[in-house]
């Protein structure tokens, strides 16, 4: 078990403080396992501070509340927030793993050789970068020196030592920059992430392995009405996308419609899905249950901020912008010439696949052909078009 709280116990805290009005420390800190201490400091120290919207308009000086003395230690659930002239801090689980992230990194990142120790370091190592040996040289040649090959090259990189990138034969010359604080926003309602984060999907995935669909919006231009929604099969690596208006409401026509399509024809071939955080998969999580109360399939959420969990969408991303520019607008496309991309990229061998197109590995997992159910067909090998 690890000793960090993860984005789903984080969800719980926040959804315990703003909906259950009967939590307690000792009631959260049970429901996650973790001491009630370690919830005390997780609240205080991730907390983030909104000012104080009153004072704005009253020219008053801001002042601490007296209720944030004692639990929730937070303003989640006071009805008073939008005149309070006092400090108004909450807590959000997002921006809190943020925070907890990289104070992590950080904390982590500074040397742990003290100044005398740097000193020796540099005095045994700079002259010979200097002179253009390399740093897996220096390390078989000198057993005095306490670090590795990685450490030494972190700390040229980082300006330690005198010698510097430009010293060493095959590193890229820039300039260090300190990473900075990256800041999440709060989304998606809270009572989604409920159950639905990444680490219960990596759970759900270990307890039996399920077929996922993944979800994704492709957009052209910001402010366009229209984007390409993308749904991609990992196992298989197939792929294909539907043009819809960018609305909650059209993405869940989308699947509700596909679902059905494919439960009338015995063919549902998968279990679960996968969607970003996006307010267009807001409303996806309705579609688990069906009106008699049937679970049609569970929705879980990616991690803000963390396209890396559902890479193949994204990866696969990379081939359809070769022929849909990006910055193009997706109103230029139309629904057919969609339908003409995609064959294309399924149709392709792949190393990956053993040297199979996606459509050949789905039919292989699945027992059946793709493009009996949707729009798309086989294409052939010399005719494949890429561009």
């Amino acid at each position: 078990m690890s000793k960090h709280l993860a984005m789903r116990d984080r969800v719980i805290v926040q959804y315990e403080i703003e909906h259950n009005h009967h939590s307690s420390l000792k009631t959260i800190s049970e429901r996650i396992k973790i001491d009630t201490s370690s919830l005390y400091r997780e609240i205080k120290r991730n907390r983030s501070s909104c000012g104080s919207r009153g004072a704005k308009f009253n020219n008053s000086m801001i002042t601490d509340c007296h209720h944030l003395k004692r639990f929730p230690y937070v303003c989640n659930r006071c009805p008073h927030t939008r005149s309070c002239s006092k400090e108004i801090l909450k807590y959000d689980a997002s921006e809190a793993t943020s925070k907890s992230r990289y104070l992590r990194e950080t904390s982590r990142s500074k040397p742990k050789l003290n100044s005398i120790e740097m000193n020796e370091l540099d005095k045994k190592t700079s002259y010979r970068l200097i002179q253009g040996q390399s740093i897996h040289h220096i390390i078989c040649t000198d057993d005095s020196l306490g670090v590795s090959a990685s450490t030494l090259r972190r700390y040229v990189g980082k300006g330690y030592l005198q010698a510097r990138n430009l010293d060493l034969a095959q590193t890229v010359q820039r300039k260090y920059k300190p990473r900075k604080e990256s800041t999440f926003r709060n989304r998606i309602n809270i009572e989604l992430l409920v159950n639905r984060t990444y680490e219960d999907y990596l759970d759900y995935q270990s307890s039996q392995p399920r077929v996922t669909l993944q979800l994704d919006l492709m957009i052209g231009k910001s402010r366009d009405k229209q984007a390409l929604l993308t749904l991609y099969e990992p196992q298989s690596k197939l792929q294909w996308g539907i043009i819809i208006n960018r609305s909650a409401f059209n993405v869940n026509q989308v699947i509700s419609e596909l679902i059905q399509q494919l439960d009338n024809q015995n063919r549902r071939f998968f279990d679960c899905i996968l969607c970003d955080n996006g307010s267009e998969f807001q409303r996806i999580s309705f579609l688990e249950i069906s009106e008699t109360g049937e679970i049609l399939t569970r929705v879980f959420y990616c991690d803000p901020y963390a396209s890396y969990q559902k890479g193949g969408c994204e990866r696969n991303h990379a081939l359809v912008r070769r022929m849909i520019k990006k910055g193009e607008s997706i109103s230029l496309y139309s629904q057919i010439t969609v339908n003409n991309i995609f064959p294309n990229l399924n149709s392709h061998k792949r190393p990956s696949l053993g040297n199979q197109s996606p459509f050949e590995r789905f039919k292989q997992l699945f027992g059946f052909c793709i493009t009996e159910i949707l729009p798309l067909t086989i294409i052939p090998d010399k005719d494949i078009v890429l561009k």
